[in-house]
C-alpha cells in the first residue's frame, strides 16, 4: 500500500504498527535464541504490552518506532502527543484520531 495515497484503515493501522515492533525486536532466529538461551519463550505482542517497559527498555528505539510508524502510514503525529502513548493499543488509537482529523 502506498500510504501516501490512500487514507489507512484501521486494519492496515494495526498491521503497520506490529509489523514495526516485530520487525525492531528482531528475527525469528532470535526468538529461537531468546528461548534457548534465555530461558524465554516467543509470545505474540499484547495490545497492553506498554512500549517502554514490555516491548523496549528504553525510549531510543520507540523513537525509531514511532518515526518509522508515521512514515509507513503517512500520518504524521506532534511528538507532544507521543508522550500521552503508553502501550501498544495507544499507539494505534493516536494512529486513528490523526487519520480521521486528515480525512
Amino acid at each position: 500500500m502506498s500510504s501516501h495515497n490512500r487514507i489507512p484503515d484501521d486494519p492496515t493501522i494495526e498491521r503497520v504498527v506490529l509489523d514495526v515492533l516485530r520487525e525492531r525486536w528482531g528475527p525469528p532466529l532470535l526468538d529461537w535464541v531468546k528461548a534457548r538461551l534465555l530461558n524465554t519463550p516467543r509470545r505474540e505482542f499484547e495490545m497492553s504490552d506498554k512500549i517502554i517497559g514490555d516491548v523496549w527498555g528504553d525510549g531510543d528505539d520507540a523513537s525509531y518506532f514511532a518515526s518509522e510508524v508515521e512514515k509507513r502510514l503517512g500520518i504524521t503525529i506532534p511528538s507532544t502527543e507521543w508522550l500521552t502513548v503508553r502501550t501498544i493499543q495507544d499507539v494505534i488509537d493516536l494512529f486513528k484520531r490523526h487519520r480521521d482529523r486528515a480525512a
